[in-house]
């Protein structure tokens, strides 16, 4: 069934009629591929003024929110039907369908929405192939496999619903329970400057490409995050997943030409029982169980991120320290062989008939992005690496555990072979 469609001449209407103000502002294509954007129309400033400049304000019950929701399905019996069978998980009532469902402001706006969606979910087979290497590659298939189910259980629970069988800028709540965009402070815009939002500095090249379909080459982040997974042979690496609290991921980004990372449970995951790591089942008073953490005695199970810090003035910390980055430049050579090994692949595809040009383009500028960073951070996770070697904690490690003598082993640490710190 084809979307009903209006042009974007309408929005003026449909904004007076919903109470929505733009002030010295309107929406227009801002060019360049980017498709529609909020622009000035006239120069503004809010240097040296108490005044912000506001530029938009939107009423509350416009707000796509939890409670927004909510509220509507109270009004309307085929919506809330539709979350209850879907177990509440629906959180937008984007229209109407052949006369069901109460109207409302969404009903008209969503058919000013452009159809293409330039996110990668929405990309077809052949154009998803072309991230294969890049460190979206396992996000998407992910994302993808959970949309799908997603899909598929909503359309089993819905199927006996009569209806279903059919088929530069910043926001800021105002006082009135609206919500006023306002122009940040200290700038000077001239007349048709697109107005640009920030959508958060640290996010990587694919985390901006992954939500909102773009990589702004402007400003480039040069940073990445890996996946990481405890070794498949760890006895502990079940319960270390279950008490980490953060995410199981590497951040690396490149600043200045400086490589920083940063990965929590890359720590927790090279320490094992020997070195004082410790899980118990306890009893709590209500008769359940629970998973705790401890390190050297000392339950850490609030803060179980902070490994990093938790090593700390260990005897062992250089040894912990170099096993983590043994493990993290191994990840980043991993990352890096897959990339290469799919340069051709890539390139065969890129000829491809079914492959949006912008699309493609998008992905190469991905993949130098991370090919990068990875060469830059492996670079200098090796001089780390070697700096570590040279700890004299480390040296009598390793001469304690291969009953080595100091001379001896003096003669051999400099080679660059990688040794088994676990």
């Amino acid at each position: 069934m084809q979307k009903p469609h209006l042009p974007l001449s309408a929005l003026p209407a449909w904004s007076k009629l919903n109470d929505v103000t733009f002030f010295d502002t309107c929406v227009r294509d801002t060019g360049r591929g980017k498709g529609f954007g909020l622009v000035t129309t006239k120069a503004l400033n809010s240097r040296d003024t108490f005044d912000v400049p506001t530029l938009l304000v939107v009423p509350r019950d416009l707000v796509l929110s939890r409670e927004g929701v909510e509220e509507f399905g109270k009004v309307d019996g085929g919506f809330r039907g539709l979350r209850e069978r879907a177990g509440g998980k629906i959180t937008i009532a984007s229209g109407r369908q052949a006369g069901i469902g109460v109207s409302n402001p969404w009903t008209e706006y969503v058919k000013m929405l452009p159809d293409v969606v330039p996110v990668p979910t929405m990309w077809n087979e052949e154009e998803r192939a072309l991230l294969v290497g890049t460190s979206l590659e396992s996000a998407l298939n992910a994302k993808m496999s959970k949309l799908i189910g997603e899909f598929e259980t909503l359309r089993e629970n819905t199927m006996e619903i009569e209806w279903c069988k059919k088929s530069n800028a910043y926001y800021e709540e105002i006082p009135n329970d609206g919500i006023a965009l306002l122009l940040r402070p200290g700038m000077e815009l001239d007349r048709g400057t697109e107005l640009t939002i920030s959508y958060g500095a640290s996010k990587s090249e694919a985390e901006m490409l992954f939500n909102y379909g773009f990589i702004d080459a402007e400003n480039m982040t040069n940073a990445i995050v890996l996946t990481v997974e405890p070794f498949s042979d760890d006895p502990l690496g079940k319960a270390k997943i279950a008490a980490f609290s953060g995410p199981l991921v590497i951040r690396i980004s490149k600043e200045d030409d400086e490589i920083k990372w940063e990965s929590p449970f890359l720590y927790l995951m090279c320490l094992n029982e020997e070195d004082g790591l410790e899980f118990k089942i306890l009893q709590q008073n209500d008769g359940s169980h629970s998973l705790r953490l401890f390190w050297q005695g000392c339950d850490v199970s609030e803060t179980s991120s902070t490994f990093d810090t938790l090593i700390s003035g260990h005897e062992l910390e250089d040894v912990f320290k170099l096993r983590t980055v043994v493990l993290l430049q191994d990840r980043i050579r991993q990352q890096l062989e897959r990339l290469y090994e799919t340069q051709e692949i890539v390139r065969d595809l890129q000829i491809l008939p079914t492959i949006n040009a912008d699309h493609g383009n998008l992905v190469l500028m991905l993949r130098k992005a991370e090919v990068g960073i990875l060469e830059a951070a492996f670079e200098a996770i090796d001089y780390q690496k070697t700096h570590l070697m040279e700890s004299d904690i480390v040296l009598h490690y390793l001469a304690s555990n291969a009953g080595l003598d100091e001379e001896h082993l003096d003669d051999t640490s400099t080679t660059n072979e990688d040794e088994d710190f676990s």
